[in-house]
């Protein structure tokens, strides 16, 4: 094989550096073809065979390929099946003549056909428009993979009785328009069964608009759900049109917004807006609070209740599934491997019966948390049980004997091990003594870190006897 760098073309539209391998073309009617590319916008590397193995490097470096058409070697039928094992490549036949079999190649997958004697300006434009399709294939297949990977429902982690029955639920409700509540405690994965609800429904290409009911000051509610004709912003429930829009917290909305939610509801129209568009939205909200019980106390109304509820869908607590705890820290051990760029952390028996037997208090959330921890402080692939830190104090979590252990020393006075303070100072550290930061980092409360950095006397300046 040999390579040939071709100059710059003045074309923006082509980016720098197109790999293409010109095969069974001669040099001859290469310098013809290539004469005027420069300034290596083009690496084009010759070949003499599509199969050979000096050429299997070539392939898959490139993205476009030149082929000769016109000399019996590829048949029709053989490019049609280098196609599809190279589906991200685009083929480009060379013919001496235009009186050939033309569409043959074009049906085996042959992105287009030039014949020997095409100006620059012919092949210019040919190879643009492969190039492009090329990026948008690659884009779509991205786009594709990266849905599959945070939207599909194997991001339902878990085989347990308790999850199959939840994904057999949402893959029935999800591609209709029925409004869906998701209730469950905090940290237990409504935010990602909402997501993956709307990537499986038939709304999927259009807008999944969140409304944050927690951090939603009261003042601003009714302009940011309904909008305002005095303002230039558009109102969620217009960006959510034909899409989905997701309630955060639905227990937190204020009463005249609900009163006016339930007006939507029934209308599809937004009674103050300059026209009386009807707008498409499918409505999908969660809670972490029983709401029939607020209904019952006259905080929530029993009709949009009703309303938002068509279906209910109980997300369970992690220790109600606690036969998934394997799975779960597998997918965050590989998780992190993969955002960290380290090998795949392994789990020893002791550690999964720690975490099997400990008293979960709050959710999926603090199970990710400690991995985290666990990651940061392990020094092998392997984590230990010794890598395993509940930052709260063992009563608070009602844990087992075996993390009372780990949590005191000899005389039970009590205190954080070593381990634990050395991670609180290097995580207020590397947030700047940031409070907030370092408590979200952590997975406690700020709160909670500000009494255990009183208590045992963390100062900045601490750090550097650490």
């Amino acid at each position: 094989m040999k390579k040939k760098n071709i100059v710059n073309i003045q074309d923006t539209q082509m980016q720098s550096n197109v790999k293409i391998l010109a095969v069974n073309i001669p040099i001859e009617l290469s310098d013809k073809l290539f004469k005027g590319f420069s300034d290596n916008q083009f690496t084009i590397t010759m070949a003499d065979s599509l199969y050979s193995q000096t050429t299997s490097q070539a392939v898959e470096n490139c993205r476009i390929i030149l082929v000769k058409t016109d000399n019996n070697l590829y048949s029709p039928k053989q490019l049609s099946t280098f196609c599809q094992s190279n589906p991200f490549i685009e083929i480009i036949g060379i013919h001496t003549e235009n009186d050939f079999k033309k569409h043959e190649f074009i049906q085996a997958g042959l992105f287009d056909i030039v014949t020997e004697n095409c100006s620059y300006d012919e092949l210019m434009t040919i190879l643009l428009k492969a190039e492009k399709n090329q990026k948008n294939k690659t884009e779509i297949s991205r786009l594709k993979q990266y849905v599959a990977m945070n939207f599909g429902f194997d991001n339902l982690i878990g085989d347990s009785k308790q999850m199959s029955r939840l994904k057999d639920k949402i893959r029935k409700v999800s591609p209709t328009d029925i409004s869906v509540l998701l209730s469950g405690p905090s940290g237990s994965g409504k935010s990602l069964t909402a997501k993956i609800m709307h990537h499986h429904s038939e709304r999927r290409k259009q807008p999944f608009v969140i409304l944050d009911s927690t951090s939603t000051p009261t003042a601003i509610f009714d302009d940011l759900l309904f909008g305002n004709k005095n303002s230039q912003n558009i109102s969620l429930l217009e960006k959510a049109d034909k899409g989905t829009l997701f309630i955060k917290d639905v227990h937190l909305l204020p009463m005249p917004i609900q009163h006016k939610l339930i007006q939507f509801m029934h209308s599809n129209r937004l009674e103050d807006a300059d026209n009386s568009t009807s707008l498409s939205v499918r409505f999908l909200s969660s809670t972490n609070h029983n709401l029939h019980n607020l209904v019952s106390s006259g905080t929530f109304e029993k009709e949009l209740y009703h309303l938002l509820s068509e279906v209910s869908i109980a997300i369970p607590h992690l220790q109600e599934r606690l036969d998934d705890i394997e799975s779960l820290v597998e997918y965050f051990a590989r998780k992190i491997s993969y955002e960290t760029d380290r090998p795949i952390y392994t789990f020893s028996r002791s550690v999964l019966e720690l975490l099997y037997n400990h008293q979960w208090s709050e959710n999926i959330r603090e199970l990710e948390n400690i991995i985290k921890r666990a990651a940061a402080l392990c020094r092998t692939s392997q984590i230990e049980e010794k890598d395993i830190l509940f930052i709260e104090s063992a009563n608070a979590y009602s844990s087992t004997s075996k993390f009372t252990v780990n949590m005191t020393t000899d005389k039970g006075s009590g205190i954080l091990d070593e381990g634990q303070r050395s991670l609180i100072v290097k995580t207020l550290d590397d947030n700047n003594w940031n409070y907030t930061q370092t408590a979200q980092e952590l997975g406690i409360g700020r709160t909670t870190l500000w009494r255990k950095v009183k208590k045992y006397n963390l100062k900045k300046e601490s750090t550097e006897l650490v």
